[in-house]
């Protein structure tokens, strides 16, 4: 009996030993494990941050510029985003407006915001800058202020783009430009109807300024050079005039405004704006 009793004594102390020399090595490779684990993981910190660094490069090769083209009756607040990198360049937007334009007077008071009206909210999403390409937006201002005309004077526009890829503060620019005193002793209470290139310009004329002409154009082409003035009756005063015009969809642009510009052989002149087109 004692011999049975120390044997089994014997076997529970080997056994036992057998167990903690198994446990050992299996902890040990617990502990590989997830040495590698945290390796992998310092691994995907390093490769975000690396393409971190390539977007910051990407839009690097963005660069911004205003055009602001003023009228008689209006300007075209054009903004141009150019990329000129050999890779397009895609800006993420999670927001309802990439750009805001203001305008601000030369005592800084705003005069002009295109997010008061809506102009340019679109939904969240992104907007794609072809390589070596540019994309552009031309808001309209009709130069009034709360409802009239501003006075003549040296105008800033202040333009912003505003994505998720860019750093915090977007893209801005600003850039000064003149409005001159409204000149209505020619032309007077112009208006337009229609859409598309088929338009109806009607208003007024002081008869005794003509003979008068009108040229049509958006900034890069012109479509009329020398456009024949409907007759007008009388041989003083003012008198009405109403005036067809039909432009080819080919000849449209894509981006901007098409104008028309009224004239006498004096040199008088007022622009009207017969249609905005927005780049899609």
């Amino acid at each position: 009996m004692k011999f049975n009793w120390f044997t089994m004594v014997m076997l529970a102390a080997l056994l036992s030993l057998g167990a903690c020399s198994t446990s050992e090595p299996a902890n040990t490779t617990d502990q590989e494990t997830n040495g590698e684990s945290e390796e992998e993981g310092t691994t995907d910190g390093e490769t975000s941050g690396a393409d971190s660094e390539a977007d910051a490069t990407q839009t690097d090769q963005l660069s911004l510029s205003a055009e602001p083209d003023v009228w008689e009756n209006g300007a075209d607040l054009t903004l141009i985003l150019d990329n000129s990198s050999d890779e397009d360049i895609t800006l993420e937007n999670s927001s309802e407006q990439l750009v805001q334009f203001v305008v601000k007077n030369d005592a800084g008071e705003e005069v002009y915001d295109s997010s008061a009206d809506g102009t340019f909210s679109q939904a969240t999403g992104s907007t794609t800058i072809a390589a070596g390409s540019d994309f552009r937006w031309t808001p309209f201002w009709d130069l009034t202020s709360e409802g009239s005309r501003v006075p003549a004077g040296t105008y800033t526009l202040e333009a912003t783009i505003v994505a998720d890829t860019l750093e915090e503060g977007g893209l801005t620019v600003t850039q000064e430009f003149d409005v001159a005193e409204a000149d209505e002793s020619v032309f007077r209470d112009v208006s337009v109807e229609g859409e598309a290139g088929t338009y109806t310009v009607e208003g007024e004329v002081n008869v005794a300024s003509g003979p008068f002409s009108y040229s049509i154009e958006d900034g890069h082409n012109v479509f009329v050079e020398n456009g024949e003035f409907p007759a007008v009756e009388g041989s003083e005063g003012w008198t009405s005039f109403s005036l067809p015009i039909d432009i080819s969809d080919e000849e449209l642009p894509s981006n901007g405004s098409v104008m028309l510009v009224l004239r006498n052989d004096q040199g008088k002149e007022q622009g009207v704006r017969l249609e905005q087109f927005t780049q899609q």
